[in-house]
């Protein structure tokens, strides 16, 4: 105990500073937990007084709600953090979602066995698809149509050729749908500016749920 005693007398300074490893920080711990004399040996590198064994006793006692409390403001902390980054992505990604650059000026569904939540997330697809092949100025979109459930069923098997052939995808559903638009005065890729265009975009489902634009063009 002795031998023990005057090691840990020896690492008290560094102790007290933080410079020792965590294993050798562990041992310490413990040991002034158990001898007077250490404590009062470190207690006075800091100038305090040294309390009794019954008032030690009773800051242990005391010292448990705290932690408990100080770990719990911690959580908070740490979860205000998570839910304003969450919060702010959401805000992100519902502006980036609902309001793209540019928007159809007309949108016709007609009748059809889809959802209107399907269906107008197909056109957010597309308006996505097309903004950086517009100009931010003039180009426009004027249309996006749905060409019907039988026209777009009869695509769902070409559908399937491609997703096959490119990685092995298997769709179960399609939408297709006529999307007219001017490229107003952008240039790029195989359009020039001011053109007018009618595409069809074919948009098919995944097994796992998931739209995906599969062709366009004319």
């Amino acid at each position: 105990m002795k031998h023990e005693c005057a090691v840990v007398k020896d690492l008290l300074a560094l102790y007290r500073e933080k410079l020792v490893s965590e294993e050798s920080a562990g041992f310490i711990k413990e040991h002034l937990a158990t001898c007077a004399d250490c404590r009062k040996a470190y207690a006075s590198l800091a100038g305090e007084s040294v309390p009794s064994e019954q008032e030690a006793e009773e800051n242990r006692r005391r010292a448990v709600p705290v932690k408990r409390m100080k770990r719990k403001l911690r959580a908070r902390r740490f979860l205000s953090v998570v839910l304003s980054v969450l919060l702010t992505l959401c805000v992100l990604a519902v502006i980036w979602w609902f309001f793209p650059q540019h928007r159809a000026q007309s949108v016709y569904f007609g009748e059809s066995t889809y959802s209107k939540i399907e269906l107008r997330h197909g056109v957010r697809m597309i308006e996505h698809d097309l903004s950086p092949s517009l100009s931010r100025e003039d180009g426009v979109i004027y249309a996006i149509e749905y060409a019907g459930d039988a026209y777009s069923q009869s695509r769902l098997a070409y559908c399937n050729e491609l997703g096959l052939a490119r990685d092995g995808t298997v769709y179960t559903e399609c939408m297709v749908f006529q999307t007219a638009f001017n490229t107003g005065n952008y240039v790029g890729n195989s359009m020039d500016e001011y053109e007018s265009h009618t595409w069809r975009y074919t948009l098919a489902k995944t097994e796992t749920g998931i739209w995906e634009i599969v062709t366009f063009g004319v």
